[in-house]
């Protein structure tokens, strides 16, 4: 796995600070429930949060055009 990110970082032209992040951000969590991986994280987390900051940037905005 650690040979594919460093293809990729050399492809894309950027070096992840914490490849973990990488694998997580991919990860759907039938991967890990399948696998039966504890250890193995998902993106759902992330997914919720990301959601979280948009709702919130939609919501200022517009309430500015209130």
């Amino acid at each position: 796995m650690k040979k594919d990110i460093k293809e990729l970082e050399e492809v894309i032209g950027y070096k992840f600070r914490d490849p973990d992040y990488l694998v997580t951000a991919l990860t759907h969590s039938s991967y890990s429930n399948e696998m039966k991986i504890r250890t193995c994280h998902d993106y759902e987390r992330q997914e919720f949060l990301g959601d979280a900051v948009l709702f919130s940037i939609i919501i200022r905005i517009c309430l500015k055009e209130i």
